[in-house]
């Protein structure tokens, strides 16, 4: 008797999906994770969003850099003004945190098909510098969203983080839906 439940034990522990693997599911589900700390007046966000479409859907997005603004709620301008190879200069304006109009323009670093680096050339931040990084896992794309944004206005820290958290947490689900209306029709 003993040893037929040690099978079965076994058996479902090999049967069964771990709890971790049911917590992944779970969180691809619930949409983008995304933490915001400061320290000084720079803000570092680190974000996860999981992606059921190949890493290509994503790139393909991600660098359609006249397009962004059509998809992606708080951007009203986007544009490409120049490539060579690899390396982009992309300009785009739009309503930050509390509706304040922001402009940057961008020097992008593309290293297709698994990262995407930009830095802030000029415009309103002292500091805006960040990636975003592609990985194939389960069935779809894993993207890996990393900044750190100091602008060059104040605001308290407290409000800070809870906006940010808030944008970039928008952001990131309307690149989501746009890659997954991409993909569909295709």
């Amino acid at each position: 008797m003993a040893l037929w439940m040690i099978r079965v034990g076994l058996a479902m522990t090999f049967l069964t999906p771990s709890v971790s693997t049911l917590q992944a599911d779970e969180s691809r589900r619930a949409g983008p994770t995304v933490s915001v700390t400061e320290a000084q007046g720079l803000y570092t966000v680190s974000a996860r969003l999981w992606v059921p479409a190949p890493p290509a859907a994503v790139w393909g997005v991600l660098t359609d850099y006249d397009r962004i603004a059509e998809f992606t709620h708080g951007i009203e301008v986007s544009r490409l003004i120049e490539r060579q190879s690899n390396v982009c200069v992309v300009e785009q304006q739009g309503r930050g945190i509390l509706g304040i109009g922001l402009r940057v323009r961008l020097r992008v670093v593309e290293q297709p098909p698994a990262e995407i680096q930009f830095e802030a050339l000029e415009g309103d931040f002292q500091v805006y510098r960040g990636s975003f990084r592609l990985e194939a896992r389960g069935g779809g794309t894993e993207v890996t969203y990393m900044l750190e944004s100091q602008g060059k206005f104040w605001i308290p820290s407290w409000l800070g983080r809870s906006l940010i958290r808030s944008r970039v947490q928008r952001i990131l689900k309307d690149i989501g839906a746009e890659v997954l209306r991409r993909y569909a029709e295709s």
